[in-house]
């Protein structure tokens, strides 16, 4: 795969499909580290699995091996690349068995990508953390809607902060973004004045998952690669691991 040259590119990855041993041969002896606390086996499989599988991503880009790659953290822990310098940006996320993969030349880059499940407590949640524009808007929808609006709020907000590289340092009521459905999924400022420097895609994935993605000063054209493709790259990765 040539190296990355336009747009954004997002690769959706079901986590419980690939080779996991082969997959953790990949990893870095920080990521082995990482992956031994979790507590729970599912947990540090799935974490294994999503980091072997950005490496073989990243190396396909950039025509390096997988383990050659060098990881940079700023102070809130969003990965860049510290080698080979690839010139773009990237994010991840996951949840459930689901992880999704961003890619592109832009000034910065988020992604997030919940899957949709019952919580007694959103408008708790919505009530603490959400603007109040967007817990009005909540309110108001059909009741039928609320629990997945909930999530399609969530990870457009999400996508934004992690772009930011501050983590919740950003307060989530200092911003909204619209989530209504007929509503551009555009950002706001608290004095209600769009981020015109800024865009969110909504990423279509598989039914119950709501995703989204934020970049700065990037292309409008998000390709979104096939289900399988990621993978694949993870298997061809293993296959040609020495």
């Amino acid at each position: 795969m040539s190296a990355l040259a336009s747009g954004l590119e997002v690769w959706p990855m079901d986590l419980s499909a690939p080779d996991l041993e082969g997959a953790v041969a990949l990893l870095s002896a920080d990521e082995l580290d990482r992956a031994a606390r979790f507590r729970f086996p599912h947990l540090r499989d799935s974490f294994a699995i999503a980091r072997a599988t950005l490496r073989s991503l990243l190396a396909s880009y950039l025509d390096v091996s997988p383990r050659a790659i060098r990881f940079a953290y700023n102070t809130f822990g969003k990965p860049s690349l510290e080698w080979p310098d690839g010139g773009f940006e990237f994010n991840l996320s996951h949840s459930g068995n689901l992880a999704i993969y961003a890619f592109g030349r832009c000034a910065a880059l988020g992604v997030d990508v919940e899957e949709v499940r019952e919580m007694e407590d959103a408008f708790e949640v919505a009530r603490r953390f959400f603007a109040p524009a967007e817990v009005a808007d909540l309110e108001s929808a059909d009741a039928a809607e609320r629990q997945r609006l909930f999530f399609t709020c969530w990870v457009r907000k999400e996508a934004f902060v992690k772009a930011r590289g501050e983590a919740l340092s950003i307060p989530l009521d200092s911003f909204r973004v619209q989530f209504l459905p007929g509503c551009p999924p555009c950002l706001i400022d608290a004095d209600g004045s769009l981020k015109r420097d800024w865009q969110i895609h909504d990423l279509p994935m598989p039914a119950g998952f709501e995703a989204a993605l934020a970049c700065r000063n990037g292309p409008l054209h998000v390709r979104i690669m096939d289900a399988d493709a990621a993978a694949g790259v993870l298997l061809d990765a293993i296959r040609n691991h020495p």
